[in-house]
């Protein structure tokens, strides 16, 4: 038998193959086991995410800084932090909220991460715009490499 893995973005697919006849009671055995790697893997990343920022900050706070930039280009990320309570907590909470939109986890808040920056609040919001986007960017990136460090993240929140 062979186990393969395949990551792909927030989720992973598992694929078995057997070369051979196998019992059930092993399929099942098999199975269980997969299917705790696949949570204790799962709970890792996006499924921890999604927990932590719940825990950091209220649904209700999130859904009005979300419904206070729907229109196209009229988020403003200093506006939006204070909206969802973030500027009142800890710099560790900010961290948190850090590591959460860190899709990727190397550490920076790309480009291509704040597109979907307010769908990590609200999985069905809009996308930032490239002029939001590039604002936001120039809010935050002091040392401008294109990108956003938790420093400079805890920074602008917090400031």
């Amino acid at each position: 038998m062979y186990l393969l893995s395949h990551l792909c973005d927030t989720s992973i697919t598992w694929t078995l193959f057997f070369p051979f006849s196998t019992s059930l009671s092993l399929l099942e055995g098999l199975y269980c086991t997969c299917l705790k790697v696949l949570i204790i893997h799962h709970g890792c990343s996006s499924y921890r995410n999604k927990m932590s920022l719940s825990s950091v900050l209220s649904a209700e706070a999130i859904d009005g800084a979300i419904k206070g930039c729907q229109a196209a280009d009229s988020f403003c990320p200093k506006q939006f932090f204070q909206l969802c309570g973030l500027t009142k907590k800890s710099p560790q909470d900010v961290k948190k909220v850090f590591e959460i939109l860190d899709n990727d986890g190397n550490g920076y808040i790309e480009r291509d991460e704040l597109k979907g920056f307010l769908q990590r609040f609200c999985p069905g919001a809009r996308a930032l715009t490239d002029k939001e986007i590039t604002a936001f960017l120039n809010a935050a990136d002091d040392d401008s490499d294109g990108r956003i460090g938790v420093d400079e993240f805890q920074a602008l929140v917090l400031s």
